[in-house]
């Protein structure tokens, strides 16, 4: 699937990588609260080579692309949130500035 809009922020460091809520900036690293995720999960790592090159390219990507524990958005994110929403068994919180849409609430 090809997207108009790429929100997403993410670098490949080596054998490893980052997913990260914020923009390279001085409020990110000094104002906001954001969030970095480092990891060296080889699957996920893969993904994310393949994402980044897909995107480079122009090319779609598939949900054969995607590893089962990288949710991205629109390819896989809604239903498997959705399904991590649902199977809960005894609490869920969130932080998320906006939650507009009732389904998930």
């Amino acid at each position: 699937m090809k997207t108009t809009y790429v929100h997403s922020k993410f670098a490949l460091i080596d054998s490893g990588f980052l997913i990260q809520t914020a923009n390279l900036t001085h409020s990110s690293f000094f104002t906001n609260r954001e969030y970095f995720f480092y990891s060296q999960h080889t699957g996920v790592y893969q993904s994310l080579a393949t994402i980044f090159d897909k995107d480079w390219k122009g090319e779609s990507i598939r949900y054969s692309d995607i590893h089962p524990n990288l949710l991205v958005c629109p390819i896989n994110c809604r239903s498997v949130l959705e399904h991590l929403i649902e199977s809960a068994k005894s609490s869920i919180l969130i932080q998320n500035q906006y939650i507009e849409d009732p389904r998930l609430l």
